[in-house]
Parts: C-alpha cells; structure tokens; sequence
C-alpha cells in the first residue's frame, strides 16, 4: 500500500515489520494490484543466526534405531521427500511446545514384542550331536558298574 507520494517518481510503501528492504520504489517498478486486497501479509519465516529456521508441522512416524527413539519429521512449507529423521530427546528440547502424537507409546518402557520369545532353532547336526550324546548318557546309566 502506497503510504506517500515523494515525488513524480517515487513513492514510499507499507512493508511488512521486520522487512529488510527500502521502503520508497520507483513509480515504474509498481503494477496495479486486481482484486480484494489481502488481510495481512504472510508472516515471515523465523531467522536464526542469518538462516530460516524449519519449523515441524506433523511426526510421520516412529522408530527405534540402534536404541534411540527417533521421529520423522515434516517440516512446514517443505515437500514429504525433505521430511527428515530426528532423535525424539533433541526434538523435544528444541521444539518443546510442539505435540507428538505417540509420545506416550513410546514412554511406556515395555518391549515392543510384548509375549513373543524369540528362541535360536538349532541345526539338525546339533540336534543328531545332543541326541547321541543323550542315548550314551542313557546307555551308560543302564549297564551296571563292574565291581572291582
């Protein structure tokens, strides 16, 4: 929105807050704006230390990966392919407002293969060793000791 007219060829604009730009543009870098004019500007991303800060918008999913709780995050005005895999302690430090969905399942502390034991199946020539080993044992057993 034009705020003042300098002078024939200069005018000076209303930009948004923190804007780091001039704020008077020459009357020939304007076009005329069609249709209903907008209610506020965008905000601007965040800035730290002179890059946009992402910000979260949704966890995708989680994983336990080598013993560490990790989200996958996607982040605000990014495509689903830049969602990237974060530690859910660090997230929650830098990010401490923003929900996780499923962080209570993954506070419960339980093995995530609640009532299934895994067992090693053994080979078939460890099997035939135990079984010969077991029948000698038995053997053995019956024969009576010789008297000496």
């Amino acid at each position: 929105m034009v705020i003042e007219l300098i002078n024939e060829v200069a005018v000076r604009l209303a930009l948004p807050v923190g804007a780091r730009l001039h704020d008077v543009f020459h009357i020939g870098l304007l076009k005329k704006f069609h249709g209903p004019p907008p209610e506020a500007p965008p905000a601007l991303p965040t800035i730290h230390h002179g890059a946009v800060a992402p910000e979260p918008e949704r966890a995708v999913r989680f994983r336990l990966a080598r013993g560490v709780h990790q989200v996958l995050v996607h982040w605000k005005g990014e495509s689903a392919a830049s969602a990237t895999w974060e530690d859910v302690d660090a997230f929650r430090d830098k990010f401490p407002a923003f929900q996780l969905e499923d962080e209570l399942a993954l506070e419960g502390g339980r093995d995530v293969m609640w009532g299934q034991v895994y067992t090693r199946r053994r080979r078939a020539r460890d099997m035939r060793r135990d079984v010969e080993r077991a029948e000698r044992v038995a053997q053995e057993q019956a024969e009576p000791a010789p008297r000496g």
